[in-house]
């Protein structure tokens, strides 16, 4: 499992898996802008106008670049992407004051700093609360915001239950939240100040939310029959994969009485195979889920067989299970990918389970 983080660009109130970074005690006081230098994350991103020389002439193209400075550990620009002339660039030192701000309000001490890939990626949390689970002593609730400095992914702010430490953290701490805002980088200084209001308002709703949904899924009374468990899994992995168009027409050709040329025959049977190849990932991927769940039920005995058991034993697998190893894991992943889809899925009908129980 790759982990994307930037050099040792990271600081927590608790070791790490990867074992980078900065580990600080949870009693030391410290404020989110003195985590933010401890966990070097404070350099800069600028926006520079992108042209085009041809013929002996230059022509403006009115995109800008991204591009971050050159650092100690890395003295070359760094090039994250390409915008159009309205994007802007919120630098995370700005970050780290309003979400300071906050901090102090709430009195949301900082858990974790983090930068990934070559600094285009930045993440912070606030340990926001603790919530008792009822024969499960306490879940941390954190506060997170994420930013991508790439052109094309926005800001995002969410409550969670997931401790974010690094990249597969990051996109299930995404998945888990139950709400989230999302914010594009566009707007003048007065949008970014209503954006900060607005997403504080939200925030609390989210962190409501979540905790309300944590207390129901753990209920004994919850607890959840073969069939209902069944269709938890079901709905993280599916047992039957829908085709492509695409794909169903190639099994119709193959299964027909069509004469293809041997070329054809063979691209589509490369079509159908990759298909059902997939699925009997997801099998697998069930099954290493099965696993899990039933390690949970033993270690976690006054909340086995409940919606949260079943959640959880998903959402470890997918964020435990190892994956692409390339720090450049595309951005759909992040937002859209297949582990989270999956997770999201799981949680969607168990908390629906859960609700009808209790």
């Amino acid at each position: 499992m790759t982990d994307a983080i930037f050099g040792d660009r990271f600081l927590g109130r608790a070791p790490a898996w990867h074992g980078l970074g900065t580990v600080i005690d949870p009693s030391t006081p410290l404020s989110v802008m003195d985590a933010m230098v401890m966990a070097k994350a404070n350099y800069r991103v600028a926006l520079e106008p992108v042209t085009v020389t041809a013929f002996g002439q230059t022509l403006e193209t009115g995109k800008l670049a991204i591009v971050r400075e050159p650092i100690e550990d890395d003295p070359q620009l760094r090039l994250f992407g390409f915008a159009g002339e309205n994007y802007q660039v919120i630098q995370n030192f700005e970050f780290g004051q309003m979400v300071g701000d906050l901090s102090e309000r709430e009195g949301w001490p900082i858990e974790t700093v983090g930068v990934l890939g070559k600094g285009e990626t930045f993440f912070l949390t606030l340990k926001a609360s603790s919530v008792e689970i009822e024969g499960d002593g306490e879940v941390d609730i954190y506060f997170l915001v994420s930013d991508g400095k790439d052109g094309g992914t926005a800001t995002r702010i969410a409550t969670t239950p997931v401790r974010v430490v690094c990249q597969n953290t990051l996109i299930m701490g995404l998945k888990a939240a139950t709400l989230d805002a999302s914010v594009i980088h566009r707007g003048d200084v007065h949008g970014e100040v209503a954006w900060n209001m607005d997403v504080v308002a939200q925030m609390k709703k989210a962190q409501d939310a979540v905790t309300a949904a944590m207390r129901i899924m753990a209920k004994p009374e919850t607890r959840l029959g073969p069939d209902e468990i069944e269709q938890v899994f079901e709905a993280a992995y599916p047992s039957v994969l829908p085709d492509t168009k695409a794909v169903a027409r190639a099994r119709t050709l193959l299964d027909g009485t069509i004469t293809l040329d041997e070329a054809r025959a063979k691209g589509l049977q490369i079509k159908v195979s990759k298909r059902d190849a997939w699925l009997e990932t997801v099998r697998e991927y069930r099954g290493a889920a099965r696993a899990r769940f039933v390690i949970f039920n033993d270690e976690f005995p006054q909340v086995a067989e409940t919606p949260w058991a079943v959640y959880n034993a998903i959402a470890e697998t997918e964020q435990y299970r190892k994956g692409r190893s390339d720090s450049t894991i595309s951005r759909d992943m992040l937002f859209g990918g297949y582990r989270g889809k999956a997770v999201e899925a799981a949680f969607n009908v168990a908390f629906s389970l859960a609700s009808r129980k209790s």
